[in-house]
């Protein structure tokens, strides 16, 4: 798959994420996977990033977002969309992440 793809649970712990997503971030799947948001990105990424998964936690509505984010000390343009994640009973597991890289 060319998009990155990652799910977070509620902690906004990285569950699973594609090759994609690892070579977007220039780590290996065992320095993302169980780390924070904080803990795999740059602190101004991170927050940018951190800023987007609360504002979907917290309405409970899918999020498109168009934005430059600096990551492996370049900008990128990147157009992300966030959903919740919930079970059959609607409890909130996290949030699932597909993000594309616009040339």
């Amino acid at each position: 798959m060319p998009d990155a793809l990652f799910i977070v649970d509620k902690n906004y712990k990285y569950l699973s994420i594609n090759k994609t997503m690892m070579d977007s971030v220039g780590k290996k799947r065992a320095e993302i996977i169980g780390k924070s948001v904080m803990e795999v990105f740059p602190k101004k990424a991170g927050e940018q990033i951190m800023k987007n998964l609360k504002k979907v936690m917290k309405t409970g509505k899918t999020l498109n977002i168009e934005e430059t984010i600096k990551v492996r000390n370049k900008l990128e343009k990147i157009s992300t969309r966030l959903s919740l994640i919930r079970n059959p009973e609607g409890k909130v597991l996290g949030i699932v992440g597909i993000v594309r890289i616009l040339k």
